[in-house]
């Protein structure tokens, strides 16, 4: 996404999309095994708008970070980044 702000935007920032793609980031408790040799590789990210109905979306993207915070009065926390190597389909 580039930057495309202009005095006639009414003091919001404009973008404009250049090479298609996507990425995100996501919060977890812990991973498993599975998890942490997948770091690196092509998984497929499903980020559900409805689970009861199934609406989702749903992409190919390669976890390309992975940050583990450990405080001492609470649960372990995991940030897992993730890069999109692809289209990211809407599904219902």
């Amino acid at each position: 996404m580039q930057d495309k702000t202009t005095f006639q935007s009414n003091g919001w920032k404009e973008f404009e999309s250049t090479l298609n793609g996507f990425t995100g980031s996501a919060e977890a408790y812990w991973g498993d095994e599975q998890f942490f040799e997948a770091l690196g590789s092509e998984v497929i990210v499903v980020l559900h708008v409805n689970e009861s109905t199934g609406i989702r979306y749903e992409g190919y993207a390669i976890i390309s970070a992975d940050g583990i915070k450990l405080a001492v009065d609470e649960l372990i926390q995991e940030t897992v980044e993730f890069q999109g190597d692809g289209s990211f389909h809407y599904r219902e």
